[in-house]
């Protein structure tokens, strides 16, 4: 392990992989609160998309706004994870990291994960798209990045 000290946030430590390791992490979430690494196999989806639908339930219709973001989808055992750990920080940065290196500290603003779904905003599409490649370095290096209307 080894430990890091990004721009005067807590020091974390970062698990070393090896090729031959049982456990591969494909991407990590950390704060000084907690940490949820995610295997490969526990992702399900990483896509950049260029709108949002939401959904009321008290009148039974949605609407798509303009609204630029990952969506990264999970299983129902890492999105408990998440939500567990985002429930309780709220208001605050999560560092995201691949390989060991930090590659976006979204501020939470509401607690993630429990549609098994985490979503990063953005105020334009390539800079999602940019994400979306640099989360999938650790997931499926073999899959290209390409935006979901």
């Amino acid at each position: 392990m080894r430990s890091n000290r990004i721009k005067g946030k807590p020091a974390f430590s970062v698990i070393e992989g090896r090729a031959d390791a049982r456990v591969r992490i494909a991407l990590s979430l950390v704060h000084s609160r907690g940490r949820v690494d995610v295997p490969p196999d526990e992702i399900l989806e990483i896509e950049a998309k260029a709108e949002k639908t939401f959904f009321f339930s008290d009148t039974w219709t949605s609407k798509t706004y303009p609204l630029p973001h990952v969506q990264l989808t999970f299983t129902p055992r890492i999105g408990t994870l998440i939500h567990r750990l985002t429930s309780q920080i709220v208001g605050e940065a999560l560092d995201i990291a691949v390989a060991g290196k930090v590659v976006i500290s979204p501020v939470i603003r509401e607690p993630q994960g429990l549609r098994e779904s985490m979503s990063i905003g953005f105020c334009d599409l390539e800079d999602a798209i940019g994400l979306a490649a640099k989360l999938r370095e650790g997931w499926r290096p073999d899959v290209s990045c390409v935006p979901v209307p």
